[in-house]
């Protein structure tokens, strides 16, 4: 594995751990297909990454619209401003890796 996607990897796995955490059985399989993809060490393997999380983002009922639910409002408030935090900077690592 390249070195430079360690962040982008970082990133990703906490994504995967807070879907696993909010019972998600279906949006993880996508994530885990992200990280399999990056960790390749295939020349192209960031495109086709960033390829894979594009789609899964976009279009109606895509995984932007993904929010945890909680009935109790501060969980649920506190593990969707980790999950957009953590959205945020799988997009600011994607840019970056592919600048270097």
């Amino acid at each position: 594995m390249n070195k430079k996607y360690s962040k982008l990897l970082s990133e990703l796995i906490a994504l995967r751990e807070l879907l696993i955490a909010d019972g998600d059985s279906n949006w993880v399989r996508g994530v885990d297909l992200v990280i399999q993809t990056l960790s390749s060490g295939n020349p192209d393997s960031l495109q086709k990454a960033f390829e894979i999380y594009t789609r899964m983002n976009s279009g109606k009922e895509s995984f932007a619209d993904y929010f945890c639910w909680d009935s109790d409002r501060k969980v649920m408030d506190s593990r969707n401003n980790a999950l957009k935090n953590i959205k945020s900077n799988i997009r600011q690592q994607f840019s970056v890796c592919a600048k270097v």
